[in-house]
């Protein structure tokens, strides 16, 4: 298949100082190259037929293109350029010329009986400027046709020259461009195993005065999905890619049309869409699109295998010992007023007749309205005491007190404790004990009034007769007075001649 590409010159003056006589520049593939990994996979030399090859082998290699570049340094002019490819008998690839990284010529090898046989793919008029970076681009594909192992051989992209010569009309015709946009979307983005999916593409052109001819859509879908090929489409040799062709298509005009698959296995599956034209396209940013959807596949849940389990011949059940603790709580006080101290006793016993119980231990939550203060075995966190007795045999008890101090008043201030051991208590119902008291304010003091005074209404013999006994109470006064008046002296000079000697 030949391919023709024209493009317009890059300058005015580019044409003023071309070359009026013929070139030929030939590149051998394996010898002129200087970049054999400019491209998605890199290329291999193939030295049995002096080609560069893609190793298919590595399946990420596959279907994606390499490609070889060097620097063109001849002197700027239009020219044809040719590739010679090798052909293949298990897949027909693409073999592409660029110009500084922008595809100018693409053309696809022509089914072959015969490995190796060479095909030429000619680009006529291609604006060439001296320094440009030129390169060729191949991919490795496979027509699913030649068995290899348990999937088909691929072709690897073989070529082995790149011919450069001189146009014969050195004037390059007018290219037109047209500018063809592609896209494609799913009617679900999600859909179960076993369910038809319908994929919608739309082609548009977008240029304003040119007629794009022979639009040619590639849609490639993954190898999970059954294609049911449009109207438009047609399958290729790989199950998977359908090819859908278009006459022509106006300026401005679009088109769409569906393709259904059926989804067999779960995954998230990608369908690439991608378009080209006779004629040059400007934009190539819009000729692939892909769209995505997810397959669910049916929930599987694997049955629960119980193994039997064997009985095991003279088994020794057995029983754990056990303890049977006791609890009682005592207060010296049931109601007391803020400030007060209580001191509180616990004792705890153990009623097995057989089992000592090992890290017996007290536990009390005291109420927001006391406040732990002191023990000689009890120690606290915040609220929560903890008592621990150690070993108790069995039939024995202990007793463990501890004193706290109300800080708050509660009429309803309940205490709590319970018991446990390191074994087993088979009646936990004696192990909790509770005891509520109220916490109170203290009483005010009350402010004692003075006895009111008596009003003298007596008679002249009451009042004869307190006038005698105030006498005789104020007689004994008298005397002890003039008592001490007469002892002074003496109490005096003695002080005195104790202070001289």
């Amino acid at each position: 298949m030949i391919s023709v590409a024209k493009i317009l010159p890059i300058t005015l003056g580019l044409f003023t100082s071309m070359a009026v006589w013929a070139e030929t520049h030939t590149y051998a593939a394996l010898t002129d190259f200087t970049d054999i990994n400019a491209g998605a996979v890199p290329y291999y030399h193939h030295n049995g037929v002096n080609a560069l090859a893609i190793n298919a082998a590595i399946e990420s290699y596959r279907d994606e293109f390499a490609r070889a570049t060097v620097e063109f340094e001849h002197s700027s002019g239009v020219y044809d350029v040719t590739i010679t490819s090798l052909g293949e008998t298990d897949g027909d690839g693409t073999f592409r010329f660029l110009v500084d990284g922008e595809v100018v010529g693409s053309a696809v090898n022509e089914p072959t009986t015969i490995d190796f046989s060479e095909q030429l793919h000619v680009f006529e008029n291609i604006t060439i400027p001296q320094g440009a970076l030129i390169g060729v681009e191949s991919i490795a594909v496979s027509n699913g046709l030649i068995p290899e192992g348990d999937a088909y051989a691929y072709a690897r992209g073989r070529w082995t020259t790149l011919t450069i010569e001189t146009a014969d009309d050195n004037t390059p015709d007018p290219v037109l461009t047209a500018d063809i946009a592609i896209d494609i979307a799913s009617d679900k983005s999600e859909a179960e195993t076993e369910e038809t999916v319908s994929y919608t593409v739309t082609i548009e052109n977008l240029s304003d005065d040119v007629i794009a001819t022979n639009p040619l859509v590639v849609l490639t879908f993954p190898e999970q999905y059954n294609v049911v090929a449009g109207t438009e489409c047609e399958a290729t040799a790989n199950p998977s890619v359908l090819t859908c062709s278009i006459p022509e298509l106006q300026p401005q005009e679009s088109i769409e049309f569906i393709v259904d698959v059926d989804t067999n296995e779960a995954g998230d599956y990608d369908v690439v869409a991608e378009v080209t034209t006779d004629q040059p396209d400007p934009v190539a940013g819009n000729n692939t699109v892909t769209a995505t959807t997810l397959i669910n596949g049916p929930v599987i849940v694997e049955p629960i295998v119980v193994e039997p389990i064997e009985p095991v011949e003279n088994s020794v059940v057995v029983v754990p010992e056990t303890v049977d603790l006791t609890l009682s709580l005592q207060a010296d006080k049931s109601q007391f007023t803020v400030g007060d101290t209580v001191e509180y006793t616990l004792t705890l016993g153990n009623l097995s007749e057989t089992t000592t119980a090992t890290s017996a231990t007290v536990g009390i939550l005291l109420p927001a309205s006391l406040q732990f203060q002191a023990s000689d075995i009890c120690t606290a966190n915040n609220q929560t005491v903890t008592c621990e007795t150690g070993e108790l045999t069995s039939g024995d008890s202990t007793r463990v007190s501890f004193t706290s101090i109300a800080v708050s008043v509660n009429t309803y201030s309940e205490l709590l404790a319970s018991a446990s051991s390191a074994q087993p208590d088979l009646n936990m119902a004696n192990n909790e004990v509770q005891l509520v008291s109220s916490v109170v304010r203290a009483a005010p003091v009350q402010n004692v009034q003075p006895a009111p005074t008596l009003t003298n209404t007596v008679d002249a013999e009451t009042q004869t007769d307190s006038s005698t006994k105030s006498t005789n109470s104020s007689g004994g006064g008298s005397f002890q007075t003039a008592l001490f008046l007469l002892l002074l002296p003496c109490l005096i000079n003695g002080l005195i001649r104790r202070r001289l000697s």
